[in-house]
């Protein structure tokens, strides 16, 4: 009876041991990391959290630019499931990795807007433009300043947007409920 309970042991241990190496082998990681933005890309948030807290608990060492973004993710993860305090917890655990993340400081600087803590998001969007200037933190250096009245500012940086990228521009500036004829006389004066 205990030789063959020592057999069981030694097969049992055997089986968790190769469970484990498979979750804590580089491939696992990656593939946990494609699958959790697959479910991002579908918009299952929840289901996307739960994958990317998999991959921070694996035994996998992680370079800290790809842990940065697991952060990040799990910050927007956390910002579609409208948990902005959450969401800022982990695009500041992402900073701490990478400090000069431009998507992850646009992103913190979102949910600094969405909270109407304009002031400090605008050194983020600051930080950020000087790392890389694109089109959405251009836009929302405008929307940061409009709110902030430095109007100089912002007519700036909407004049920069427009000339980046119109459409993308124009698409932002209807969800913040400006009128087709606004825009119209502002695309004009922009032109010159």
């Amino acid at each position: 009876m205990n030789q063959a309970r020592a057999i069981w042991m030694i097969v049992l241990g055997v089986v968790v041991a190769g469970i484990c190496s498979f979750s804590a082998r580089p491939g696992a990681v990656e593939d946990k990391y494609v699958k959790a933005g697959l479910l991002l890309d579908k918009n299952r948030f929840a289901e996307a959290l739960v994958v990317y807290e998999e991959i921070l608990t694996t035994d996998a060492p992680l370079e800290d630019k790809k842990k940065s973004r697991v952060f990040n993710n799990l910050g927007f993860c956390y910002y579609q499931l409208n948990d902005l305090e959450k969401a800022r917890e982990y695009y500041g655990k992402a900073l701490d990795l990478d400090r000069n993340y431009s998507v992850c400081l646009n992103n913190l600087s979102v949910v600094l807007m969405n909270q109407k803590k304009y002031e400090e998001a605008l050194p983020c969007l600051n930080q950020a433009y000087g790392v890389e200037k694109n089109i959405k933190v251009i836009f929302n250096l405008f929307v940061t300043h409009y709110y902030l009245d430095h109007r100089k500012e912002a007519l700036a940086y909407i004049e920069e947007a427009l000339r980046l990228d119109e459409a993308y521009t124009q698409d932002r500036l209807k969800k913040k409920n400006v009128s087709q004829r606004d825009i119209e006389r502002l695309k004009k004066y922009v032109k010159g």
